[in-house]
């Protein structure tokens, strides 16, 4: 998960019917914000605009999921048009109300507290087809209150290559064709007026390969180990998060998504917010000191785990033909094009999120968080080794400004570690964890990096006898081997507060 900045390009202002809107939601590295309004009559709206980086107006198709309280993902539906799409209503109001209702549940304020939709699109341009990912949360309490919602997204479409080309949309495919099962009012217009090559192509859930509810994932992990680890006194570890209604500052829990064929011509994403907390709140104030002899006997791993929801889903790219008369039966053509999605969010109670100090004495045990620290320790970047005599601390600061990211995807939690520890090969996205899944993490982070909105150190030390006596600690934190691509068209590393800490000797050869 990510914490990232906020604010971004200027929000519609006014619509066609001249409502004025509120801003409740922008986040520049993710490419969305999200308005609100009362109508002067009518019935309340669900309105998507999309746009290229500079205004021109994009034909695009969504498929709009969410992910309830339950652990479920389920479909709002497929909705498309050029630049401005509505969607059904209805359907959102069904999701607030149930997310609302479990927020209340939780004693927590559902104007604070806001669950995501997941967006996923396909952008139909002359040259072939993009791919369009977003995350974009929602205030069920303005939804119930009947006011019209419109998502901004803006696109930056020089910064993509397209997933399916205009040749390989017209050449024939082996998969088989079968009745599309889509919502009665299919399809649209927009499927024979505006899609070229007389074809559209959307995005459909194939399978969630697993959704965990409460699981306690570390956002903060440290292994202290080596020949003379017995000479460390403790492990301190802190994490503090705030948002800011004064500041525009958010909470923000992002997705991270590749995109490929085949498992070759891989993309990362950095889709954006699939979960925040907003408002003038102190979500996280945790810090917890493990002692040697008393906590942990080295080698061992100790972290705060943060009490999470964690999933993983595979969506595929399908192409549609539909007939051009009545009945209205299309039909479908799997193809190759996949979009794997790794998610993560607070459980949120009292209006608080919830971290707990764990502790893994024995780091080869199998427990979850031996998974998730050894999946990035074996598969993500190490950064360069900190040294020092005495202690060393690392906190969120010195990540980012390492790998020259942001804020929103500093920190983030192994979510791929303890699902493929708990499940193993038997799922395709593990199976192939050794190269282009081993990316995917999933980021929580503030939308400022001021220390007074988010703050998270791990510091390792020495006992006072043995400090500047040629005992040494080496530190290193682990980041993405590869940058994403964010929704404001650039490449970022994801990082982590995911810390090993060797302890030797300068005159001990091994």
């Amino acid at each position: 998960m990510i914490l990232g900045l906020g604010g971004f390009a200027v929000f519609i202002a006014w619509d066609a019917n001249h409502n004025s809107y509120y801003l409740g939601y922008s986040n520049r590295v993710a490419g969305v914000s999200v308005g609100y309004s009362l109508r002067a009559s009518g019935e309340p709206e669900f309105i998507i605009v999309v746009r290229d980086w500079d205004g021109r107006p994009l034909n695009t198709i969504y498929s709009i999921y969410a992910w309830m309280p339950d652990g479920s993902i389920v479909s709002l539906g497929i909705y498309g048009g050029i630049g401005t799409i509505k969607a059904n209503y209805s359907y959102l109001r069904e999701f607030s109300k149930t997310w609302y209702s479990y927020i209340i549940s939780k004693k927590s304020n559902p104007g604070m507290v806001l669950p995501g939709l997941i967006l996923m699109g396909a952008v139909h341009e002359k040259n072939g087809v993009y791919d369009s990912i977003r995350g974009a949360p929602i205030n069920t309490k303005e939804v119930l209150g009947n006011k019209t919602i419109v998502i901004e997204i803006r696109e930056d479409l020089r910064s993509k290559k397209p997933i399916i080309e205009t040749n390989q949309s017209q050449s024939s495919q082996t998969a088989s064709l079968e009745k599309a099962e889509l919502q009665s009012d299919w399809p649209p217009k927009y499927i024979n007026a505006y899609c070229y090559w007389s074809t559209c192509f959307v995005w459909k859930l194939e399978e969630v390969y697993s959704s965990q509810l409460g699981v306690r994932m570390p956002i903060i992990a440290t292994y202290v180990y080596g020949p003379f680890a017995d000479k460390v006194h403790d492990v301190y570890l802190n994490a503090y998060y705030r948002s800011s209604s004064s500041f525009n500052v958010y909470i923000d829990f992002f997705a991270t998504a590749r995109v490929y064929k085949n498992d070759v011509s891989v993309e990362y994403r950095i889709p954006g917010p699939i979960f925040t907390l907003a408002g003038d709140n102190v979500w996280l104030n945790a810090y917890y000191s493990f002692y040697n002899g008393y906590h942990f006997t080295p080698p061992a791993l100790v972290g705060l785990g943060l009490l999470s929801d964690i999933a993983s889903a595979k969506y595929r790219l399908y192409q549609l033909y539909c007939a051009q008369e009545p009945p209205p039966v299309c039909t479908e053509i799997q193809t190759d094009t996949i979009a794997d999605m790794t998610l993560m969010r607070a459980v949120i109670s009292d209006n608080k999120m919830i971290a707990e100090p764990v502790t893994d004495k024995d780091p080869y045990n199998g427990q979850a968080l031996k998974n998730a620290f050894t999946y990035y320790r074996n598969y993500w970047s190490w950064s360069q080794p900190v040294y020092s005599q005495q202690d060393i601390t690392i906190n969120v600061f010195k990540v980012q400004e390492d790998l020259f990211t942001t804020p929103t995807l500093t920190i983030s939690g192994s979510v791929l570690g303890i699902i493929c520890g708990a499940l193993g090969g038997s799922v395709p996205l593990c199976s192939t964890i050794s190269n282009i899944a081993s990316i995917m993490g999933a980021t929580v982070g503030a939308t400022s990096s001021d220390s007074q909105f988010m703050y998270l150190l791990s510091r390792v030390a020495l006992r006072v006898e043995y400090i500047n006596t040629g005992y040494y600690i080496s530190a290193d934190y682990f980041y993405a081997p590869s940058k994403l691509l964010a929704n404001d068209g650039n490449y970022y590393y994801i990082g982590s507060l995911y810390i090993d800490a060797y302890v030797s000797h300068y005159y001990y050869y091994e």
